[in-house]
């Protein structure tokens, strides 16, 4: 597990805080880890991209970070700050980023701490919906 994401987890969570002393959510912690390890934030049209719209509208994130980088379908070829989502309920409702290039990845999950997970376990590859690999230089 790479150094740079042992201060994410145990994160409470709390949807939609800015604040990640105060908890997150898995878009807040995805946006977090991206703006502090990489100086890239997610926006649309310039603004911060809220909960609500992310609820309303997961696919468009989706797009957005494929206009920035590369769709990955195969789960043996990622690696470390790649962005991973998972499909539940019939679309794409929950996200993560991978921590190293062996199939770990750092997410919260609702009513729960931000943890590591093995992609890798059944539970979820199943769930496994794409990543995407951001181009840091654009």
């Amino acid at each position: 597990m790479s150094k740079w994401s042992n201060k994410y987890i145990g994160l409470k969570y709390k949807f939609g805080s800015h604040n990640l002393d105060e908890g997150t959510d898995c878009l807040r912690l995805v946006e977090e880890i991206f703006k502090r390890e990489k100086n890239y934030h997610i926006e649309e049209d310039g603004e911060p991209v809220t909960e609500e719209w992310y609820i309303k509208n997961p696919e468009r994130l989706i797009r957005q970070a494929v206009e920035r980088g590369e769709v990955i379908n195969d789960v043996s070829q990622l690696k470390e700050f790649d962005i991973v989502f998972f499909k539940t309920k019939n679309s794409v409702r929950h996200m993560g980023v991978m921590i190293d290039n062996y199939g770990r990845f750092l997410h919260q999950l609702s009513q729960r701490k931000s943890r590591a997970d093995d992609l890798n376990a059944r539970h979820w590859n199943k769930r496994f919906f794409c990543a995407v690999r951001i181009d840091w230089k654009k």
